[in-house]
């Protein structure tokens, strides 16, 4: 698995924040991209380079910005058309 993507919802939030990010990390995930739609006024996380136990990188933007996801996919996400919940 190269990427895992989630999107929160209100009954998701917690795990999909804390949880989800520390067991993607410890199964040496690659990328985990977390869509955020109850963040302020939403936002998106790339975290990479996992180390086993946590991701040593995260890359945050709010919705409207653009996010690069690195190698393999080398695209840039347009969040342009993402909503807030």
């Amino acid at each position: 698995m190269l990427l895992v993507a989630e999107i929160t919802s209100p009954a998701t939030v917690l795990r999909d924040r804390k949880n989800k990010r520390a067991g993607y990390a410890r199964s040496q995930v690659p990328l985990y991209l977390l869509v955020d739609p109850l963040d302020g006024d939403g936002s998106l996380t790339l975290y990479s380079d996992p180390d086993g136990a946590k991701y040593r990188i995260a890359h945050r933007a709010p919705f409207g910005a653009k996010i690069s996801v690195p190698r393999p996919f080398e695209v840039e996400l347009d969040t342009s058309g993402f909503v807030r919940s």
